[in-house]
């Protein structure tokens, strides 16, 4: 009896984030809209007067706030609801140009495995949302879903043994149609891959300098770029005492997949600044 009145909390828990969750949605539906028309999502934001690039898992949640606390919209629906969804308030900026006579846009990475296992607990096992989490890109599951015999959707059932190796499978899949990485859902996608695809949205990133900090330092950099003590939340998951390591050296997933952006985060934690500023052209030859 007590088991299954606990499971129907759950379930109305849920169904009740997820009413909310895409009432809201469309709420924004001009914005959705747009993003999809453009086909620049994720991409480049702009807050408080500073471009941010959006990579999925890495702070996103938080920088994107305070872009959408500058939405009348947003501002207004959080008066009604004690927590609004960020992402749909926030498009990407169409065209790339000097702020302030500067050339800048900040980018917050993470090492790979943790980034990947915060994926995972977000979007599996402790997903809110009614169906399991797919690791193909939405648009994408059409050409798929009647021929694929990989697997692609995960749930609480799957651990993150499971996920990997499942991300796995469908990259050598695709690659063995000759298809690229960016059939994988955003937050699959590597942080490297978002960031060398930046070009085919903003082809004159190739004049802006990159700056690239580690996410621990984000309200850090934050305070120094608003000039004021601005604490932010970040969107953490649950923690789970889980050593998720072990999986990733079993799967072998951070050399099959993710191995530029264990370079890329190694040479960033191994700067004596604490940084590093990049020209956009250097990342090819990482």
């Amino acid at each position: 009896m007590l088991i299954s009145l606990i499971k129907k909390y759950i379930m109305l828990s849920r169904l009740l984030f997820n009413t909310k969750f895409y009432f809201i949605k469309i709420l924004f539906l001009d914005k959705y809209i747009l993003r999809t028309i453009k086909k620049n999502d994720p991409g480049i934001f702009k807050a408080k007067n500073t471009y941010f690039v959006d990579i999925p898992k890495v702070g996103s949640s938080s920088l994107k706030y305070l872009a959408a606390k500058e939405s009348k919209r947003f501002n207004i629906l959080k008066k009604f609801f004690h927590n609004v969804p960020i992402h749909p308030a926030v498009i990407p900026v169409q065209n790339l140009k000097k702020i302030n006579n500067e050339n800048k846009i900040f980018i917050f990475i993470k090492s790979p495995d943790e980034r990947l296992y915060s994926v995972y607990k977000e979007k599996v096992h402790f997903s809110n949302f009614l169906f399991d989490f797919s690791i193909l890109k939405f648009g994408k599951l059409k050409s798929f879903k009647n021929s694929i015999k990989i697997k692609y959707k995960f749930n609480k059932d799957n651990n993150f043994l499971d996920f990997c190796e499942g991300i796995i499978r469908l990259n050598n899949y695709l690659h063995s149609k000759n298809l690229d990485t960016q059939y994988f859902d955003k937050h699959i996608i590597s942080q490297y891959d978002h960031i060398i695809n930046l070009r085919k949205i903003y082809p004159n990133i190739i004049n802006f300098k990159i700056i690239i900090y580690p996410i621990s330092k984000i309200d850090n950099v934050l305070q120094a770029i608003l000039n004021k003590k601005e604490i932010l939340k970040l969107n953490t998951t649950k923690k789970i005492n889980y050593d998720y390591k072990n999986d990733i050296i079993n799967s072998n997933i951070i050399n099959e997949i993710y191995k530029k952006d264990e370079k890329l985060y190694k040479k960033l934690i191994s700067s004596e600044n604490g940084f590093l500023e990049m020209n956009y052209s250097s990342f090819f030859n990482l």
